[in-house]
């Protein structure tokens, strides 16, 4: 898919319809204003948009997106406090905190249709691989077995360096290890391959 840039398709859009080019590059800009606004609000795993289907918050980018912000806080936190600071601060908790409750709707999602058929139906494979992947954790400093850094309540054991709930992360084949200045294991398939496998698994 090719997307066209505004302005290859609103003069053309204006003079079929036989509207002011200014009113439809209004409603254009409104609509995608809109959209954007959605997308950036982060409440929800999938939005769905008219015509164009349902696009859906990838699990890893929500991982990456969480570690670039908590790096943020902890600079700035980490430095003097100026007016400036102090605003910017706010917005990238307000942003963390988001992106946490994004991730834990996402986790409660694919805990129900993902590591509930996994059990379920004892995928061999993707079995085989949480295995392996235990085995490492279980030796690994920053497994925790409590729960007291677990970005989600109650879903330890977890991983103290990334907050994911190790009966989810370990059964995602395209996520890797959360140290990652020292990862211990690595994605097995590409984000896109495993979406095409979990479309397979759904369709069986």
């Amino acid at each position: 898919m090719n997307p066209k840039k505004p302005k290859e398709f609103i003069k053309p859009t204006a003079d079929a319809l036989g509207h002011p080019e200014q009113l439809v590059d209004d409603i254009v800009g409104f609509y995608w204003g809109a959209v954007r606004k959605e997308f950036s609000e982060l409440e929800s795993p999938s939005i769905t948009v008219t015509n164009l289907g349902i696009f859906k918050v990838r699990y890893n980018k929500i991982e990456k997106a969480q570690t670039r912000y908590n790096n943020y806080v902890n600079k700035l936190e980490a430095n003097k406090m100026t007016f400036n600071k102090h605003t910017l601060l706010n917005i990238f908790k307000n942003k963390l905190q988001k992106l946490i409750e994004l991730k834990n709707k996402m986790e409660d999602e694919f805990r129900r249709q993902k590591i509930v058929k996994n059990k379920i139906f004892k995928i061999e494979h993707i079995e085989e691989i949480f295995n392996q992947r235990l085995k490492i954790c279980k030796t690994c400093s920053k497994i925790d077995l409590v729960g007291k850094t677990c970005y989600v309540p109650g879903t330890q054991p977890c991983c103290s360096a990334c907050g994911c709930s190790l009966d989810l992360k370990l059964r995602s084949l395209s996520s890797g290890c959360g140290d990652e200045e020292n990862p211990k294991w690595d994605p097995i398939i590409s984000e896109e391959e495993e979406d095409k496998l979990n479309e397979l698994l759904d369709n069986e």
